[in-house]
């Protein structure tokens, strides 16, 4: 804790990389559990009402990493998600190193998308239809 704020965090043994999430007093003193996956992978669960806050945050590696490697981020995404959606709410933020491209998608996708979609959007554009979640910082210009 530091001034105020508490640093929770995940990082690699060699300090390089890693996940942080940064909370203000009050909310830090409601933190229920805390789950790290790696150096690419947090959730932190916040005391609230009517329901719990779950905030996942995530750094999706890059191009030059194995696609596996981006599908077993996915799928610990999606099984956390399990244990927490439909009985609290819910923000997944982070880096996903992907371009969903220009234009708006099902609903899941806003009309201020930026670029041209890679491979990496396609598959962000996709988690989003199977959780039924949107990109929301393609919402607002």
């Amino acid at each position: 804790m530091c001034e105020g704020i508490r640093v929770i965090y995940s990082e690699d043994n060699r300090g390089q990389s890693g996940v942080a999430i940064l909370l203000g007093d009050r909310v830090a003193n409601c933190v229920t559990e805390i789950e790290r996956s790696g150096d690419r992978l947090l959730s932190v669960r916040i005391q609230a009402f009517p329901v719990d806050i779950v905030i996942i945050q995530v750094y999706m590696p890059t191009t030059t990493h194995e696609e596996e490697e981006v599908d077993e981020i996915y799928e610990t995404i999606e099984k956390r998600l399990e244990n927490t959606k439909g009985k609290d709410y819910t923000i997944i933020m982070g880096d996903w190193n992907a371009s969903v491209g220009e234009g708006e998608e099902e609903g899941y996708i806003g009309k201020y998308g930026l670029g041209k979609r890679n491979e990496r959007g396609q598959k962000l554009v996709e988690f989003c239809r199977r959780q039924n979640m949107i990109a929301t910082n393609t919402w607002f210009e």
